[in-house]
């Protein structure tokens, strides 16, 4: 088999173990994340560059575990309450 199909094919079982992995939640947009945070999608590529928010990139697009997203607004949230 030829090596770039193997590569290939290794990423994609990469990916796809990653999902998997992931499954708890479902992965959504950063369309839908920007809804859900009420900014534009420009802002959640923007979090994702700077790594404040996690992702998962599948090939060129980035999706977001709304578990994660959940776990970050509550972890964030603890930190407001204890002050």
């Amino acid at each position: 088999m030829d090596t770039a199909i193997e590569a290939r094919l290794s990423k994609i079982e990469e990916k796809l173990d990653l999902l998997l992995r992931q499954r708890s939640g479902r992965l959504i947009t950063p369309k839908q994340l920007a809804e859900k945070f009420g900014c534009t999608p420009k802002t959640i590529y923007k979090l994702a560059k700077e790594r404040r928010i996690p992702y998962v990139r599948l090939f060129s697009d980035i999706r977001f575990s709304e578990t994660e997203i959940d776990k970050l607004i509550e972890s964030k949230t603890s930190k407001l309450t204890r002050s």
